[in-house]
């Protein structure tokens, strides 16, 4: 219940948290859960930052099997976030990690399609 809390609290982005924060405590919830249910309220916000950390996070949970197709998802909103040419390689990178990763069809085709713009 408290994980589900603080998840909806960290869901408004009218709340004041700043976006490094947001991002800790999302992964400092995501590390207290228990349940992989739980873990995945966590996925979507830590996708909505489109940061380069909150990337970096998210590529790292690709190799969780239980978390993958969701975090793959995430990523894809994250990269679509990012601003500015400066993360064009980080995109790119983060892009071929899910192509590379065993997630969902749609997904990796959603990931090519993305880095075909990139290139």
């Amino acid at each position: 219940l408290a994980l589900r809390g603080l998840s909806r609290l960290l869901e408004n982005p009218r709340n004041g948290i700043k976006p490094e924060d947001r991002l800790k405590q999302a992964l400092g919830g995501m590390e207290t859960a228990k349940r992989i249910e739980d873990k995945r309220l966590f996925l979507p916000i830590i996708g909505r930052l489109g940061t380069r950390e909150s990337v970096e996070a998210l590529t790292s949970l690709l190799k969780d099997k239980d978390l993958a197709d969701e975090a793959a998802l995430a990523a894809l909103s994250a990269v679509k976030r990012m601003r500015g040419r400066r993360g064009g390689r980080m995109k790119q990178q983060i892009l071929k990690a899910i192509v590379r990763s065993e997630v969902d069809n749609d997904t990796v085709k959603q990931a090519e399609e993305m880095l075909d713009r990139l290139r």
